[in-house]
């Protein structure tokens, strides 16, 4: 392994310092390191935390701990199962819908104008007089229905 540059010195450092580089490696991070004041310090720095580490007392897990883990780690397949069955009723209902929308017949301008009536108020906007009859058009908006069409 030819000279390492100090990124790829520092990426090797907890690995160099570890022992788990092969040889090549090893004398490569080596020769890095007699040359280079600020990647000793780096390592100085990763053998010191070691050395930290090393020094907390291992804690024990509480008591249950490893099964509840192997508990939660296991596979649950019985939730999953009903998702491909709600993604066929909500593909079935949405070929539905469209299908109905597709075959549901046009209405005409003036029952256009009528199904929203409510929020206009204003039936000299339609235009065939026997349907105002029909739908029950208050008396004075007949009127002005009538002098509209010519009646």
């Amino acid at each position: 392994m030819t000279g390492l540059t100090c990124e790829e010195v520092r990426d090797r450092l907890a690995l160099h310092v570890d022992g788990a580089l092969d040889a090549p490696e090893t004398e490569a991070v080596r020769g890095h390191l007699a040359a280079c004041e600020a990647c000793r310090r780096e390592e100085r720095l990763e053998r010191a935390a070691v050395a930290a580490l090393e020094g907390i007392p291992p804690l024990a897990a509480p008591e249950g701990f490893a099964a509840r883990v192997a508990a939660a780690a296991r596979p649950r397949p019985r939730g999953l199962r009903w998702i491909p069955l709600a993604a066929g009723i909500a593909g079935v209902a949405v070929a539905g819908a469209l299908w109905i929308a597709q075959s549901w017949p046009e209405k005409s301008a003036d029952e256009e104008v009528i199904a929203h009536l409510d929020l206009l108020e204003n039936w000299d906007v339609v235009t065939d007089e026997d349907l105002a009859l029909a739908l029950d058009a208050p008396e004075e908006d007949l009127g002005l229905l009538q002098g509209a069409l010519g009646g």
